[in-house]
């Protein structure tokens, strides 16, 4: 995170999205990291097939740096079903 335009590093106290059709508990889920590139926990979201889900994770006090996101385990496409979420 930066703040707004600028190249200034900023951090904040969490962050969240809303997630689409998890077929598999590996396929969602949020890295946080601090400012050092430090991990925070790694969150994965409930499987939910079919259904939308929401994660968010909130810190006590701003930590957050930045965010790995994890959607899915293949790229966008026509072939979602079976081992391929997307």
């Amino acid at each position: 995170f930066f703040v707004p335009g600028t190249q200034t590093p900023a951090v904040v106290r969490g962050f969240g999205a809303v997630y689409i059709d998890v077929d598999t508990e590996e396929n969602g889920a949020f890295e946080f990291f601090d400012i050092h590139e430090k991990s925070l926990g790694t969150y994965s979201t409930p499987v939910l097939n079919e259904g939308h889900v929401f994660l968010a994770v909130l810190f006590n006090s701003p930590i957050v740096h930045h965010v790995r996101i994890v959607y899915g385990n293949s790229a966008l496409g026509p072939n979602d079903g079976g081992s391929v979420d997307v």
